[in-house]
């Protein structure tokens, strides 16, 4: 980085401390050192507040590694609570030293909030530009920095249109264990995305996430959370993420996922088990039932949000007692006596119902599949009109208190696309006389074909009769 500068540089950087480690008396003085690494960067374009800083020394050893530098820290959270957030810290280590370098950064970077870099005081002292430059650069983008840029970037990058996204894996290195110890942690993976076209800043995020209890989010937080995902160079445009269209499609369900009358099957697939229920009986013992009902999802078109819902069929049980479902399984009966037990309630079997509407994945019988192939098989127009009407009943698309609150409304007019409409080619023939066509047709009346291929003279002709 000789003669050069960041190509662009975070906000000034006014509240820094720093800090050198010693585990004696005898230890270089790193005070100067500090002083010309401030005055490096700002050379470099990191605007930094050059003034002479007080450095912290802490004397400690090994079996106080932990207490002496939380209680310099301490002292640092002190000094800074007056001053700007984010205090940028330079600690500067006695040597290499994997468990002095982990509580620093355990305590600084987690528990405190510090953005520490940490360098080593033989190689520190020494002034050299390339470390001096190393630690600027991690501090540049700590800071929201860009240290720079690619000369001839990829087009769909460039534009700005394009997120890059990758793995961040950090090892269990600097914790004073071997490979293979029994204490060993494992590795942290970290999904890692760029968020602008000039790929300076990768921010990550931990997706190992176990939630424990259900979370109920306010109307006016997940709002407020779809309001951030919006394009702010267009105000007018829906936001082009996965997360507010997965979003619209949890609100869009829930609705038909709280109706008794609708059965949910997955994320997106509701069934009227009500009055309005349209079903049909597979089988002769009328077990299981074919149920038609509604898939819904929501697709991003231009300018606007679209509810895309499909008409589906799905297998389902009906409402049986168990003795009536033994009967059909040909269970055997068989009768007896019990000791009696006085921890055990017994139920006949003809008092207990199979509540229907339970959705079904066995596997169909023939007959079962026929009956459910007839049933599923409808015109596109039939179709049309139970989404137009009945979907709207099933799935509550009107009159909708919680669309309402979202301010969410749905259209009662299918969308037609007039894209998927082909004009009628024009076709041209040996001279580029036109024919004209007729609903994908045309006939050769006065025409010739456009390009002959070779004169045909091997030729011959065969006629096949049958009496």
């Amino acid at each position: 980085m000789r003669d050069v500068q960041v190509a662009e540089a975070g906000p000034k950087i006014t509240n820094w401390a720093w800090v050198q480690v010693t585990e004696s008396e005898r230890y270089t003085d790193a005070a100067e050192a500090v002083g010309k690494f401030a005055a490096f960067l700002a050379n470099t374009g990191i605007p930094i507040d050059t003034a002479p800083r007080r450095g912290l020394r802490v004397r400690t050893s090994s079996f106080r590694y932990q207490d002496d530098v939380e209680a310099a820290f301490k002292e640092l959270e002190q000094r800074a609570a007056k001053g700007p957030p984010n205090l940028f810290v330079l600690v500067i280590l006695p040597r290499q030293d994997t468990t002095l370098y982990s509580v620093v950064k355990t305590l600084g970077d987690c528990q405190f909030g510090f953005h520490t870099i940490c360098a080593v005081e033989k190689t520190f002292t020494k002034e050299n530009p390339m470390t001096f430059a190393n630690i600027g650069l991690k501090w540049n983008l700590k800071n929201g920095g860009i240290n720079h840029r690619v000369k001839d970037p990829i087009g769909i990058v460039a534009q700005g249109k394009t997120m890059v996204v990758g793995y961040d894996v950090t090892h269990p290195t600097n914790m004073g264990l071997q490979p293979g110890d029994k204490d060993l942690p494992p590795s942290i993976v970290g999904l890692v995305a760029s968020v602008d076209k000039d790929l300076g800043q990768w921010p990550a995020e931990n997706f190992f996430v176990r939630i424990v209890d259900p979370i109920e989010a306010s109307f006016d937080a997940t709002l407020q959370y779809l309001k951030t995902m919006s394009d702010k160079a267009d105000p007018n445009g829906f936001p082009k993420f996965a997360v507010p269209v997965d979003a619209l499609g949890v609100i869009l369900g829930y609705t038909p996922r709280k109706n008794p009358e609708v059965s949910p099957v997955g994320s997106a697939r509701f069934f009227p088990i009500g009055p309005t229920c349209v079903e049909k009986q597979l089988g002769v013992n009328n077990r299981i039932s074919a149920i038609r009902g509604y898939f819904q999802s929501v697709r991003l078109g231009t300018g606007r949000a679209l509810l895309n819902v499909n008409v589906t069929s799905g297998i389902f049980r009906t409402a049986v007692s168990v003795a009536d479902l033994c009967r059909w399984a040909n269970i055997a009966q068989y009768g007896g006596s019990n000791p009696p037990d006085p921890g055990t309630t017994a139920v006949p079997a003809e008092r207990c119902t199979i509540i229907g509407g339970q959705s079904v994945r066995s596997k169909l019988s023939g007959e079962e599949t026929t009956l459910m192939l007839d049933f599923a098989c409808r015109s596109p127009f039939a179709n049309a009109l139970s989404i137009s009407t009945e979907s709207r009943s099933a799935l509550g698309l009107d009159e909708n208190p919680t669309l309402q609150q979202f301010g969410l409304t749905i259209d009662r007019r299918l969308l037609t696309v007039w894209g998927r409409e082909l004009q009628s080619p024009s076709v041209l023939y040996l001279k580029n006389k036109e024919a004209r066509t007729f609903s994908g047709g045309w006939n050769m009346r006065d025409v010739q074909v456009a390009e002959a291929g070779p004169k045909i003279t091997n030729w011959a002709w065969v006629q096949v009769t049958e009496s």
